[in-house]
């Protein structure tokens, strides 16, 4: 007997007062990464792999991913190939982050390897929650986040659909 699909839950959203309690709440270190999640809606395996030279300048060239699959030889999911605008938070958020640094990657673990997204998870988000007292979500949503306030403040789903790097408006929807 065939059983109904399964349901999705609808994606999870961070509502803009909590949004500012987990900024706040993380260590300085990893704020502008924290606030480029939200600003720029690239993944963890895309962030992980962002490179000094793919900031071009008011473009950020998104072409590869980082985090390995189960089989550890092939990428967890295909990156998503799209450019993004630089608007000036953004561009603040990548200037803090090289600061004082030299190196590749533009977001690093303090240990100076790439954003590893498991470790950022577990030593950095974790703690964010705990401080805060904030429900538990994964760092994921704030792509969720970045679609939600996009269309909220009336970019056109098409636009959203190329920044987001989906084939169509169905996943912005």
């Amino acid at each position: 007997r065939m059983l109904p699909p399964k349901r999705k839950d609808p994606p999870e959203v961070f509502r803009f007062e909590e949004w500012q309690r987990v900024v706040v709440a993380t260590k300085p270190f990893y704020r502008p990464l924290v606030e480029f999640m939200v600003l720029t809606g690239m993944s963890a395996s895309e962030l992980s792999a962002l490179r000094v030279e793919d900031v071009e300048g008011d473009v950020i060239k998104v072409r590869r991913s980082h985090t390995l699959g189960k089989d550890k030889e092939s990428l967890k999911n295909s990156y998503r190939v799209r450019d993004i605008p630089i608007t000036a938070a953004i561009r603040r958020c990548i200037d803090v982050a090289l600061r004082g640094r030299k190196g590749g990657r533009v977001f690093v673990m303090k240990s100076g390897r790439p954003v590893d997204a498991d470790n950022f998870r577990k030593n950095v988000w974790t703690g964010v929650r705990n401080r805060e007292g904030l429900a538990y979500r994964k760092p994921y949503p704030t792509r969720h986040t970045f679609a939600a306030w996009s269309l909220t403040a009336g970019l056109h789903p098409e636009r959203l659909v190329k920044l987001m790097g989906h084939g169509d408006k169905i996943m912005v929807y």
